[in-house]
């Protein structure tokens, strides 16, 4: 952390002194220093439109991904409520209460958004750039590099502050179970997994930083998109992706077929208490298993890049205006649909479970594909201007410091608890927002002193050896 603090101080300085020498213009000098000045990466972080118009048309996304992060984060926090509550049976009444509580017990489905966007925008700016850059094998690498390099210095540090620090912030009945032997405990045995991002791969990591996951699961994706977008680049892409497609799909339903567990993961009470469930370890955060929204995705970026490229207007097509005003419905429908599986009186048939296992994340991809197609090309023009917001673009671009950082203010309110919990989604909808205001502020330094930095210097210095390689 001192040497953060320093590198950031010199950098910060050195900005000063260069602009200064430039009469106020933009600094020129020593690029590596340069990316740990805070008044460069403040100029990242201030909300502007790009200036390529086809990178205008995505500013949408910033909105629904912070969206999909608030609904994520209440549901972690809600990982709160069966632990010493102070009413179970509000808790247990709540599983058999009004049909919509099982939009939040299905609730753990919202994070396909991510993978979709992830899909999206890989495939876009991948083939956007193509003219630009020469599309081989080596990709594949630089590719990776650049995604490790942005993401591991955040998730380092989180693993290394759970590992150390965060055991003496607290005290209380709960302080042991919530730091001591649980998160601590494990971060100082799994971290390793984390850093190399198959965390989601070891079942015993239940407790350090169990969120990551998804980050896991996304990082492998990841890397099979780049391959894909590089084996295809000279044709057969929609092949391949239709394959991918079907595996991804069968792989589920295999599962289910093999193991005979519920097809989709569920918040029921057991896993709230023990964050044990064979449904969460195997079906769920497995990066193979998410496959079909990330693949649709990627079809996504490509087909709306090759719209805006031929000039295709379908702002008047009827099909994508349906869709974009009544995705939100039908993906409730969606998720309401998984309600038949929660009981465990009442056994649903294999051959049900293993469609639904097969089909639900496919069903989740093709409406945001048509939701975020009918965006781009203007088919809802009060949703495009509600996602729109400037201020979308600050708290999307700080959205990963957010997502690895409010998981020890959970842990932390977790542990300093002194009495029972009182059951209620009100409850826990304040406490989120507490800390989501919590997470952003914390989300800021780390941002402009971890993220930013290590990422552009990553850029920089794979930038200068492109440089060197071309004048060899």
């Amino acid at each position: 952390m001192a040497a953060l603090v320093i590198f950031t101080l010199i950098g910060s300085c050195y900005d000063i002194k260069m602009r200064n020498k430039n009469q106020g213009q933009s600094p020129t000098g020593n690029k590596y220093l340069l990316c740990f000045s805070v008044f460069q990466n403040i100029r990242h972080l201030i909300p502007r439109q790009p200036e390529d118009p086809k990178l205008q048309q995505l500013t949408p996304l910033h909105g629904i991904r912070t969206l999909a992060l608030v609904c994520t984060t209440y549901a972690h926090f809600a990982l709160l409520m069966p632990v010493f509550n102070k009413d179970p049976e509000t808790l247990e009444k709540a599983y058999d209460g009004h049909i919509f509580y099982y939009l939040f017990f299905n609730g753990m489905m919202v994070v396909q958004i991510f993978f979709f966007l992830s899909g999206f925008l890989l495939a876009y700016l991948l083939q956007m750039n193509s003219e630009k850059i020469h599309v081989g094998w080596s990709l594949v690498p630089k590719a990776l590099l650049l995604r490790w390099s942005r993401l591991t210095p955040v998730c380092a540090m989180m693993v290394a502050f759970i590992a150390t620090w965060m055991r003496h912030l607290g005290s209380g009945p709960l302080w042991k179970l919530a730091t001591t032997t649980g998160p601590t405990a494990a971060c100082r045995t799994y971290w390793c997994s984390h850093l190399l991002y198959v965390n989601n791969l070891v079942p015993d990591n239940k407790l350090c930083m169990f969120q990551t996951w998804h980050i896991a699961a996304d990082m492998q994706m990841f890397i099979l998109g780049v391959v894909v977008h590089v084996a295809t680049r000279n044709g057969k892409r929609a092949l391949t992706i239709s394959l991918l497609l079907i595996l991804g799909m069968l792989a589920p339903a295999i599962h289910v077929w093999l193991y005979g567990t519920r097809p989709t993961c569920l918040l029921t009470a057991q896993f709230l208490r023990t964050m044990s469930d064979e449904t969460y370890y195997y079906l769920h955060n497995r990066g193979y298993m998410n496959l079909p929204c990330f693949l649709l995705g990627m079809s996504s970026g490509y087909i709306g890049l090759n719209l805006q490229r031929k000039g295709v207007d379908l702002s008047k097509n009827r099909v994508l205006r349906f869709l974009s005003w009544w995705v939100i419905p039908l993906i409730m429908a969606v998720m309401l649909a998984g309600r038949m599986f929660a009981s465990y009186e009442v056994q649903v048939s294999i051959w049900t479970r293993m469609a639904y296992a097969a089909t639900h994340r496919a069903a989740l991809g093709l409406l945001l594909s048509a939701f975020v197609l009918g965006i781009i090309c203007r088919c809802n023009d009060l949703s495009r201007m509600l996602l729109e917001w400037p201020f979308w673009m600050v708290t999307s671009k700080l959205s990963y410091c957010v997502y690895i950082v409010h998981i020890a203010f959970l842990y932390l309110f977790l542990g300093n608890r002194q009495e029972l919990f009182p059951v209620s989604f009100i409850n826990v909808g304040y406490i989120t927002f507490g800390g989501m205001v919590l997470s952003y502020i914390v989300a800021v330094p780390m941002y402009l002193m971890i993220e930013a930095p290590f990422g552009k210097l990553i850029q920089v210095i794979t930038e200068d050896r492109e440089a060197r390689n071309k004048t060899d």
